[in-house]
């Protein structure tokens, strides 16, 4: 007796478009078949494998569902015989054990589970829950075979069944439960990606279980039949072959078995041509000697050799397929490497040639920026001349403004002189005394005359940039007493803060007399009558703001972070630089005197002698008012 029945379903019939596309390939391919031109006849073989391996999870994906609808409609069958009283639909032979109704359910709910597992949503979560129910009635199906006492599951479908030999019909067979339980643990491994790559060799196990069980209903012999143990029916070997062969599809060609049968390489080709074809010949070898022979009246030598002979020329049909495949392949290759090998050769004889007239191009741009660079080296050293000829028309521009203060450095002497030598000869009766001081003043009067002009004339001689250690102080003491006469018809007065044991610096003192020159100039002339000159010297360390360069400063020396530094500052009292001249003052010929006061190319030259010292000079307004004037000098 039936107690309930269970009707598997299918809802959702909707093809991917990855389906839809494996579709379209098998439509080409069996137009292809069906064409009259032996081109395309011959390459079918190639474009098979080549197209389906290449549309990959889609078309194992259509297999798979169509192997577990097949599971499914088995199990679908199977209870409705149960159902319906006809026992033959279970068994498909009266003297075979027919399929338990448990296992029918099994069936349905585990192909239902296969086909929809991959499928987002209801459909997936059902599956799980699907594959629970089934893992979890197999595993007791064990346990009742272990432990000798029955659970009732096969009960609520079959209350009192009948017999068949030894056993009792509507019972899950013990290697049912078992191969269940493998089939639930490949479902399992599919669900979680981890995992996924165990699918493919536990549904092998499921699939070579249940074809060992059709071999041996094809023999004439099943298993376990005539003793005590439940045997596996029939149709449910065949539904495990479908459900084993659904689960590999599902798992894919990345996983064994599928992975070494799949790709375009020489192995997974033979693979594909000879595996089935083996398979296929010892079956049916096999069944003819088993059944067909036996009791036939034919020779069972003759009709061995005759099917070994048709072995024989299969294998040698596949063998000339596959070679022709193969060897295809190796032409194709071959004409490819030669013609890439002639490519090649015309490349490099195209590169040998490009880089022969690169070379030559190479050669004549190399003269070419030879010869700039010799014109740019005559143009620099022209420009040094012209620079140093500019610095020296600068100088001679201060010695004339210095000729005045010179005349009265020297006039002062000349009176001296005049002085002694109008004694000397007015009174020739001075004692010896007398006469010994007068020839010490007109003597100190001449060295002080000859101070003052040779120091003119070293200012004013001109010669090419000579560095060598020199105190600042020293220098500024100089500077400040060649413009003594400025200072004194201006009323001027000049403040020194000096500091002591300043280091020696490396620079030309003449040219850097310069510098300071041209600063006290300027701010003599900035500054009214008893204004106020002040010159500071100190020795400190640059802050990270003070590390920075003009645009357009071609000086070799930077001034780095923390380097100690000498610096010279020069303060007048003046009314300052007004804020839309300050970023002209360096600029050349560019000047705040009346026209003929001045050239306009004092700060020019002077910024120009501290660069070439590998220094800085810098101009601004002093916030107490006035122009202040910084200069920075790397120390020795």
């Amino acid at each position: 007796m039936i107690g309930k029945s269970l009707s598997p379903g299918w809802s959702d019939t909707t093809t991917s478009a990855d389906d839809e596309g494996g579709v379209r390939i098998e439509q080409e391919l069996t137009a292809s078949i069906a064409s009259q031109d032996p081109k395309k006849r011959g390459r079918f073989d190639r474009r098979l494998f080549q197209r389906l391996f290449r549309s990959g999870a889609s078309f194992a994906e259509q297999i798979s569902v169509g192997c577990s609808l097949v599971t499914t409609l088995i199990g679908a069958v199977t209870l409705f015989g149960w159902l319906s009283g006809m026992e033959a639909l279970a068994s498909l032979r009266a003297h075979y054990i027919p399929m338990a109704p448990s296992t029918a359910l099994c069936f349905a709910l585990l192909g239902f589970a296969v086909a929809s597992h991959a499928r987002p949503g209801w459909s997936r979560r059902v599956a799980v829950l699907c594959a629970v129910f089934v893992g979890f009635v197999a595993t007791a199906k064990l346990l009742e075979f272990a432990s000798g006492h029955s659970l009732g599951f096969d009960e609520f479908f079959v209350a009192a069944p009948s017999s068949f030999g030894l056993v009792s019909k509507g019972r899950m067979a013990p290697m049912t439960a078992f191969i269940f339980v493998l089939a639930t643990f490949a479902l399992c491994c599919l669900l979680r990606a981890p995992l996924r790559r165990y699918a493919g060799n536990v549904a092998t196990l499921v699939t070579a279980l249940s074809f060992i069980v059709v071999l041996g209903y094809l023999h004439g012999t099943p298993f376990l039949y005539g003793g005590s143990i439940i045997p596996v029916a029939l149709p449910t070997a065949v539904a495990f072959f479908f459900l084993g062969s659904s689960l590999i599809a599902a798992a894919g060609i990345s996983c064994w078995p599928l992975r070494p049968l799949s790709g375009p390489s020489a192995g997974s080709l033979l693979l594909r041509w000879f595996l089935p074809v083996v398979i296929a010949g010892t079956l049916i070898t096999d069944y003819l000697e088993t059944k067909l022979l036996q009791g036939s009246p034919f020779n069972p030598a003759l009709v061995s050799a005759l099917a070994t002979l048709t072995f024989a020329l299969v294998i040698t049909a596949v063998i000339s397929q596959v070679a022709r495949i193969v060897g295809g392949r190796i032409d194709r290759a071959e004409r490819a490497r030669k013609a890439a090998q002639e490519a090649t050769k015309a490349l490099n004889a195209d590169l040998e040639r490009r880089i022969l007239e690169r070379t030559g191009e190479l050669n004549a741009r190399n003269h070419e920026m030879e010869n700039v660079l010799a014109d740019l080296t005559r143009s620099h050293e022209e420009l040094k001349g012209a620079q140093l000829q500019l610095i020296q028309a600068e100088k001679m521009q201060s010695v004339g403004s210095l000729a005045a203060g010179v005349a009265h450095e020297v006039k002062n002497p000349l009176a001296i002189l005049e002085m002694g030598l109008g004694c000397l000869m007015n009174r020739p009766d001075l004692d010896a005394e007398s006469l010994q001081i007068v020839h010490t003043e007109m003597k100190e009067a001449v060295s002080r005359a000859n101070t003052v002009i040779s120091g003119l004339l070293d200012y004013s001689s001109s010669k090419e940039l000579g560095i060598h250690p020199c105190p600042l102080d020293t220098l500024l003491d100089r500077a400040l007493h060649l413009m003594r006469h400025e200072f004194v018809n201006r009323k001027i007065t000049v403040v020194r803060h000096f500091a002591p044991d300043l280091p020696p610096c490396h620079i030309d003192a003449q040219k850097i007399e310069q510098v300071f020159i041209n600063l006290f100039t300027n701010a003599c002339h900035a500054m009214p009558k008893n204004g106020t000159l002040t010159v500071t010297t100190l020795a400190r360390s640059l802050t990270a703001d003070e590390v920075h360069w003009a645009a357009g400063d071609r000086s070799g020396s930077r001034f780095r972070q923390s380097e100690l530094v000498a610096e010279v500052t020069v303060r007048d009292t003046g009314t300052g630089i007004a804020g839309d001249q300050l970023d002209k003052v360096f600029d050349p010929f560019f000047t705040t005197k009346p026209t003929g006061q001045g050239t306009g190319l004092g700060l020019t030259v002077s910024r120009k002698i501290v660069d070439l010292h590998g220094g800085r000079l810098e101009l601004a307004n002093a916030p107490e008012g006035g122009a202040l004037a910084t200069v920075l000098f790397h120390l020795a």
